[in-house]
C-alpha cells in the first residue's frame, strides 16, 4: 500500500492536518492520531513508519518551523530520500506568513521544491492524492524529458528578455503570447521566464482555462480553486455588481502575488476576444495590481491585443507567435527523432521535413509516426502528415479506431471542459485508466490544467469533433455520471469538491431543470447549458427559458456574455420559426446579426432574403464557416446546384471530417449531371460519412446510399427500402437535424 507520511506541528492538527488525513483516507497516510499508539511516539516507531511510506509530506507553518520534532522528521526524510528509500518529499506551506524564502526552511527544500501556500486542507488533500497517484502510476520519466525539448523562437525570446530588462519601464505583470492553437505559445512564455531568471526550470505554472462563454465570475472561481487564498468560497456572484466582483478578484490575485506565483491562463476568447480588445474587467484588474515587480500572469491567447491598446498599458506585454520557420522545424524533428533513437538518412530527413508546415504538434506527430511504423511504412502513410493540421482530430483518433476502451474514455472526457483526476476516481472506474491518460497526454490529445496537473482536458479540436458528431456515451459511464449528480444535489458542499465537479454538476442540473441555489450560480453555467442544449437539439424551449432568466439580470452581465446569450436565444427561436427572433436579433450587432437573419429566413423558406443576408457576412472570419454552410443549404433548396458547388466543395476541403459539410457536398454532386467521375466522388463521400462512425454520420450515409442507388443504379425499390429504414431509425434529435436540411426526403419517398 502506497502511503504518505504527514509531518506537522500539533498546533496545526485540528484546523488543518486532521482534515487532510480524513480526506486522503486513513489507509493511505501515516498520521499520529490514527497510526501511532498513545502519547508521544518513540523515534523508532516514526522511523519504521517513515521506512514504510513512499511520500513525506511536511506542513510548513510558524509552529512547524519552531518544532524540534518536525525538524527531526525532515532530517530523517532527507536521509531516506538520498538513499532512494523514499520516493518523494512534498512540502506544503499552510501559514500565509511563511514564504518559500524563509531561512528556517532547510536549504535543500528551498532549492529543489516548488513551495506553494495552500490555504485549504481539502485542496492540500487533492494535491497529496495526486502525488500518491504519480508514484502508483510509475509515470514514464521520458515524458518529462520529451516535454522539455525546445528549439528556436530566438527573436521572440529576445524581445521578452529586452522588455524585462528595460529599466526605464515597469516590469510587466502580464505577458501574452498570441497565435493559432498548438503553435507553442505557452511553451515560449515558460521558456522565456526561465531564461530571464524569473522562474526556475523546475517550476510548474499553476494554470486555468477560460473559454469564450466565460467571464469574470469564472476567473474568480478558477483562480480561487488554485488554493492560494484563504477567503470563503466566492458565492452569490450573480447578485453583485461589477465593482464588487472585481474587488473579490483583486483580493484573490493579491494572495497569488503574496505566494510569489505566476498563473498561466489558456485564453480561448474570454480575456482577449476576436476584436483584439482586452476585456474591461481584466484591464481594470491589472491596473489595480500593477504595483508588483514580478509577473503575475502569462496568457496563451488566440488573439493578439491591439498595439494601440498596449502602448498605454506598460503592465502588459504581447508577442505574436508564428509557425516554426524551416530551420526550426528541422531542428525540432532532429531533436525528437534522436530522443526516440531514430536514425534517419539525409534523404529521409529531407523527405519528412518537406511535409512540415510549422506546427510543433505536427513535427511531434511525424516523429511518432516514424517511431510507430518505421521509416518505409511512415513514408507510405505520409499523407497523414500533410493532412495533419486540417484533419487533426480524425487522424489522431484513427490511431485508436480498434480500441473501444480508449474511445469510450475519450467520449467521457468530451462531456467536460476539464476534469480532475479526483473526479474520475470518484466515479469508481472499473479499470485502470492511468495508462490511457499517459498515452493521451503523450500524443497531445489531452493536456494538463491546474496547480499540480490535477486536471486533464481534451484537446479542443478533438472535443469539438466528438461533440459535433455526437458519439454515444457508453451506458456504464452514463450511470456513473447520473449517480454522481444525485450525490452532488444531495450534498453540494463546495469545500469538498473541485471546480470541474461543481461546474459540470451545476450545468447538468440546469439542463435538467433542477432547482439550484443561486449561491453557486454564475452566468457561464447558464450559457454553457444553453449551448449544449442547442447543440443536442433536445429542448429548444429550455434554451429560450434560460436565456430569458439571464436577460432579466442583464445589468449584471458582461456585455460579451449578454451577446452570446442572445445569440443562442435567436438560434433557438429561428429553429422554432418563431417571429420573436426579428425583435431579439436587433440587440445583436456585427456579422452575427446578418447570419441569424439569414438562418431564420432559410428556415422560413425565404430563399432570396436568406441569400442576401448570408452573402453580407460570408467573408467575415467570425461567421464565415457557418454562413457558407447555410448558404449551401439555401442554394440547394432552390436547385442552384452550380452556385452551391463552389461553396460546398470549399467547406468540404476545409474540414473533410465534418459530416454536415460532406453531406452538403454530396447533395450538390448527386444533383449534378451524372458522370463516372461523379460516381467515384459520391462513393468516396459515402465511405467517409460511414467511417466517422457517429449516429448522425451513419444515418447520413444510409440516406446518401439510397440516393446513389436510385440515381446511378436505377434500383428504386432497394433505394426505397434503405431510405425507409434510415428514416425509421432516426432518433428525435437526428431526425430534426437531418430533415431540416433535407426537406425533399419525404417527397422523394412518396415519389418512389
Amino acid at each position: 500500500m502506497i502511503r504518505a507520511f504527514l509531518s506537522h506541528s500539533s498546533a496545526d492538527k485540528k484546523h488543518y492536518v486532521r482534515i487532510v488525513a480524513e480526506k486522503i483516507g486513513l489507509d493511505k497516510c501515516v498520521y499520529d492520531e490514527y497510526t501511532f499508539d498513545f502519547g508521544l511516539q518513540p523515534i523508532e516507531e516514526i522511523l519504521k513508519n517513515l521506512d514504510e511510506s513512499q511520500i513525506f509530506v511536511v506542513f510548513l507553518s510558524e509552529a512547524a518551523l519552531l518544532s524540534d520534532w518536525v525538524q527531526k522528521e525532515i532530517l530523517h526524510a532527507h536521509e531516506r530520500l538520498d538513499d532512494n528509500n523514499l520516493k518523494r518529499v512534498f512540502p506544503i506551506i499552510i501559514d500565509p506568513k511563511i514564504t518559500h524564502r524563509d531561512g528556517r526552511i532547510p536549504q535543500w527544500i528551498r532549492d529543489d521544491y516548488n513551495l506553494k501556500y495552500v490555504s485549504k486542507p481539502t485542496i492540500a488533500a487533492r494535491r497529496i492524492r495526486q502525488r500518491l497517484r504519480e508514484i502508483s502510476w510509475q509515470l514514464n520519466p521520458k515524458l518529462k524529458e520529451l516535454k522539455e525539448i525546445f528549439v528556436g523562437r530566438n527573436i521572440l525570446i529576445s524581445m521578452i528578455e529586452e522588455r524585462i530588462d528595460n529599466f526605464d519601464m515597469e516590469t510587466p505583470i502580464c505577458f501574452i503570447a498570441s497565435g493559432i492553437p498548438h503553435i507553442g505559445r505557452s511553451t515560449l512564455l515558460r521558456y522565456s521566464l526561465v531564461k530571464s531568471n524569473i522562474t526556475r526550470p523546475s517550476y510548474d505554472f499553476p494554470s486555468i482555462l477560460l473559454r469564450r462563454e466565460e467571464g469574470l465570475e469564472d476567473f474568480i472561481i478558477k483562480v480561487y480553486d488554485l488554493g492560494f487564498s484563504n477567503i470563503e468560497y466566492p458565492s452569490n456572484l450573480m447578485s453583485m455588481d461589477i465593482n464588487e466582483r472585481i474587488n473579490i478578484a483583486e483580493g484573490i490575485v493579491r494572495d497569488v502575488q503574496a505566494a510569489k506565483e505566476v498563473v498561466l491562463i489558456r485564453d480561448e476568447s474570454c480575456i482577449i476576444n476576436f476584436t483584439c480588445e482586452i476585456q474591461p474587467w481584466f484591464d481594470e484588474l491589472l491596473n489595480r495590481i500593477a504595483q508588483t515587480q514580478n509577473p503575475t500572469f502569462i496568457i496563451s491567447s488566440r488573439y493578439r491585443p491591439r498595439n494601440d491598446h498596449l502602448r498605454t498599458r506598460p503592465h502588459a506585454f504581447s508577442v505574436a507567435v508564428p509557425e516554426l520557420d524551416f530551420t526550426e522545424r528541422r531542428g525540432l524533428l532532429k531533436r525528437l527523432t534522436e530522443f526516440e533513437g531514430i536514425n534517419l538518412t539525409r534523404e529521409d530527413f529531407a523527405f519528412f521535413t518537406g511535409l512540415l508546415h510549422g506546427y510543433p504538434d505536427q513535427v511531434r506527430f511525424t516523429s511518432d509516426l516514424i517511431k510507430d511504423y518505421g521509416v518505409i511504412a511512415a513514408k507510405k502513410e505520409s499523407y497523414q502528415i500533410s493532412e495533419y493540421n486540417s484533419e487533426k482530430s480524425a487522424i489522431l483518433l484513427s490511431k485508436y479506431s480498434s480500441n473501444q476502451e480508449i474511445l469510450d474514455f475519450l467520449y467521457l472526457l468530451s462531456e467536460f471542459e476539464f476534469i480532475s483526476l479526483d473526479f474520475l476516481d470518484s466515479l469508481g472506474m472499473d479499470f485502470n485508466y492511468i495508462p490511457i491518460v499517459n498515452e493521451l497526454i503523450a500524443t497531445c490529445i489531452c493536456d494538463y490544467v491546474g496547480i499540480e496537473r490535477e486536471f486533464i482536458r481534451l484537446n479542443d479540436a478533438i472535443r469539438d469533433y466528438v461533440r459535433r458528431n455526437r458519439f454515444e456515451l457508453p451506458a456504464f459511464y452514463k450511470s456513473k455520471l447520473q449517480k454522481h449528480l444525485e450525490d452532488f444535489f444531495a450534498n453540494p458542499n463546495e469545500q469538498d469538491r473541485d471546480v470541474s465537479d461543481i461546474s459540470y454538476s451545476i450545468k447538468s442540473g440546469i439542463k435538467a431543470g433542477k432547482s439550484i441555489s443561486e449561491k453557486y450560480l454564475i452566468p457561464s453555467h447558464f450559457l454553457k447549458s444553453m449551448r449544449e442544449l442547442y447543440q443536442e437539439r433536445g429542448n429548444l424551449d429550455r434554451v429560450i427559458e434560460l436565456a430569458d432568466i439571464l436577460l432579466k439580470k442583464k445589468h449584471l452581465l458582461d456585455p460579451r456574455v449578454e451577446q452570446d446569450v442572445r445569440y443562442y436565444l435567436c438560434l433557438s427561436l429561428a429553429r422554432k420559426r418563431d417571429s420573436r427572433l426579428l425583435k431579439e436579433v436587433q440587440s445583436i450587432k456585427g456579422p452575427e446579426h446578418n447570419f441569424l437573419l439569414g438562418f431564420y429566413y432559410r428556415l422560413q423558406g425565404r430563399a432570396k432574403d436568406a441569400i442576401e443576408k448570408l452573402e453580407e457576412c460570408i467573408n467575415h472570419q467570425l461567421v464565415s464557416s457557418r454562413a457558407k454552410r447555410e448558404l449551401v443549404q439555401v442554394l440547394l433548396s432552390i436547385e442552384e446546384y452550380q452556385a452551391a458547388h463552389i461553396l460546398a466543395e470549399s467547406n468540404y476541403k476545409e474540414n473533410r471530417y465534418n459530416p454536415f459539410h460532406i453531406q452538403a457536398y454530396f447533395n450538390v454532386i448527386i444533383n449534378s449531371k451524372e458522370s463516372d467521375e461523379h460516381s467515384v466522388i459520391l462513393q468516396r463521400l459515402i465511405k467517409e460519412l460511414r467511417s466517422i462512425g457517429s449516429e448522425v454520420s451513419v444515418q447520413m450515409a444510409d440516406i446518401a446510399t439510397a440516393e446513389y442507388i436510385a440515381k446511378y443504379e436505377k434500383n428504386y425499390q432497394r433505394a426505397k427500402d434503405i431510405l425507409e429504414d434510415a428514416v425509421v431509425n432516426l432518433t428525435v434529435q437526428s431526425f430534426a437535424e437531418l430533415c431540416v436540411q433535407r426537406q425533399y426526403i419525404l417527397k422523394w419517398l412518396s415519389a418512389l
